[in-house]
């Protein structure tokens, strides 16, 4: 009898094996997460209930057909607020405050210069001045814009090279680029003494220099220095 019991209880485990054996073939035919079924779409996974339905993994998200990248750029700007979805720029440094962010904006400073031809990409300067000429930038964003080692917030004549920054009046403008260099109400352009300021602009002798710059206020070949009559030849 307890052999006979025994026979019984090992059939019974047989027969329990063999069904569960089955179950699980019809399971993994069944099943939406198997390999032969769409759930191992990128940014699937099962979601390993009772179910076994597909769903998004981590850091993805649905659009309504497939599991989409909520990050694209792994840079921690998700997709819909990334001014820059498709190239890493967790700054999210936008110059111009427009769509795009500097990282994928081809004209950062919106100055209808694209930045590979703009003398100055972060700068609007739609003119492209360039008073040196020289590649360190035009001048809204170059530092020395004549180019005369003198930087432009020090430098008296910032358009016009002046290193030796001369300035006769001592006012805010160096010679090369002041109008009136000896400050006498006169412009250079019309002033017989253009360093001396003389704004009667007297000339004794009529010639190309007033009485205080001209050496020799008579034109009688001497001196005003050894002349017994400076006024008089």
């Amino acid at each position: 009898m307890e052999v006979e019991d025994k026979m019984r209880s090992l059939f019974l485990v047989a027969v329990l094996l063999q069904v569960f054996a089955v179950s699980q073939a019809w399971a993994a035919v069944d099943d939406p997460c198997d390999d032969l079924n769409p759930c191992n779409g990128v940014g699937e996974i099962c979601d390993n209930t009772s179910t076994n339905t597909c769903v998004c993994d981590s850091g993805y998200q649905a659009n309504g057909l497939v599991c989409d990248d909520i990050d694209q750029d792994d840079d921690g700007d998700l997709n819909g607020a990334d001014n820059c979805p498709l190239i890493s720029n967790a700054d999210q440094l936008n110059t111009d405050s427009d769509a795009f962010g500097d990282a994928c904006d081809t004209d950062d400073d919106n100055d209808g210069d694209l930045d590979g031809d703009d003398n100055c990409p972060l700068i609007s300067n739609a003119d492209q001045l360039n008073t040196d000429s020289q590649a360190d930038g035009g001048d809204a964003c170059d530092t020395d814009d004549d180019n005369d080692t003198v930087l432009d917030v020090n430098d008296n004549c910032p358009l016009i090279a002046n290193t030796n920054q001369a300035n006769n009046d001592n006012d805010a403008q160096g010679d090369l680029c002041d109008g009136d260099d000896d400050n006498d109400t006169v412009a250079d352009g019309g002033d017989n003494c253009q360093f001396t300021a003389n704004t009667n602009q007297a000339n004794n002798d009529n010639d190309a220099q007033g009485d205080l710059c001209d050496d020799d206020d008579d034109n009688d070949t001497v001196a005003d220095g050894g002349d017994n009559c400076q006024f008089t030849a």
